[in-house]
């Protein structure tokens, strides 16, 4: 019997593969730029982003290295360990992540 997953089991497990998303899709590179788009459009005066479901970073370690304090938090514990792994790379030692409990 196929049992359907969770939300949290689903991302773990596409945490791996979601950094290619725009390389497999356009329409998924057409709707990042849409995103950047707005949310540039909404950053004056702002000094902490809150990024809910953050996955692995896309926005929020950007962000960060730009200068705002970000608060990166996601379902999936693969995806913040995916997001906390490109914080080191780029040296983002005060990047904070968070990650909802288990209910």
């Amino acid at each position: 019997m196929n049992t359907i997953p969770t939300h949290e089991e689903y991302w773990d497990r596409y945490a791996p593969r979601e950094d290619s998303r725009e390389e497999r899709s356009p329409f998924k590179k057409v709707h990042t730029d849409i995103c950047w788009r707005e949310i540039d459009r909404h950053l004056g005066g702002v000094k902490t982003v809150l990024d809910v479901g953050a996955g692995s970073g896309r926005f929020s370690l950007p962000l960060a290295r730009r200068g705002f304090e970000v608060v990166h938090f996601d379902i999936s514990t693969q995806m913040i360990q995916v997001a906390q792994k490109k914080a080191v790379c780029v040296h983002l030692g005060d990047w904070r992540a968070n990650c909802r409990g288990k209910r």
